[in-house]
């Protein structure tokens, strides 16, 4: 069994290969296309690359986008992916490597509660600081998606009523549209992102001998 793992950004793809035991074994970083026929080209071409010689791979991809929790569908994304649009399906005929979709953030979440800082907390939030800012939480164990998938999309949380208005919405003054926002390298820096480990917060949830899948 091997794993490979594509995370779309909005200036980078970046992709993997890994292990049964989750241990990297290949990776690679393209820019990112500008429209989303170019972007499913570009993703089924990575994990194609990087199946082949691997035994029995299956695929899972991270996008900056909210998912249908019904359809399975993806629904508004702020980069160039276009909504309704289903990735999986779409990856799935062109690769034939059975893929996994999800929202980037929920996905980042999920392998550190699994596998890293996070690992036996029951209950985590975690923001993810890239071209915007994204949020996964995990309650009991489990990916809280909410009632449609739009459940931890802590970005467009508002912190300014004043603020700057997110391009498609009529929310002003989010998270990732503040000047200087919590994305920013400095801000980043000043907040302890170049610590040797990751902090986790002291009271970010009770540890446990076992979780509950996501």
């Amino acid at each position: 069994m091997s794993v490979i793992g594509v995370d779309l950004g909005g200036t980078t793809i970046a992709a993997g290969r890994l292990d049964a035991d989750l241990h990297l074994t290949a990776s690679t970083v393209i820019a990112t296309p500008a429209v989303t026929p170019a972007i499913i080209t570009a993703i089924a071409s990575l994990a194609a690359a990087l199946a082949i010689g691997a035994p029995d791979p299956d695929s899972v991809v991270g996008l900056p986008a909210t998912f249908d929790s019904l359809t399975g569908r993806m629904g508004g994304s702020h980069h160039t992916l276009r909504a309704g649009v289903d990735v999986a399906a779409l990856l799935g005929a062109r690769t034939s490597i059975p893929a996994c979709v999800d929202n980037d953030a929920n996905l980042a979440a999920l392998a550190e509660h699994r596998r890293g800082a996070a690992r036996g907390y029951d209950h985590v939030v975690m923001l993810t600081l890239g071209t915007g800012v994204g949020g996964g939480v995990i309650i009991i164990g489990r990916v809280d998606r909410g009632g449609r998938g739009h459940g931890a999309e802590l970005g467009h949380i508002t912190v300014d009523a004043d603020g700057l208005r997110v391009r498609g919405h009529a929310r002003t003054g989010v998270v990732s549209r503040r000047p200087a926002t919590i994305s920013s390298p400095r801000c980043a820096r000043s907040t302890g992102a170049g610590l040797s480990r990751p902090r986790v917060a002291p009271h970010s949830g009770r540890r446990t001998s076992g979780t509950t899948p996501g």
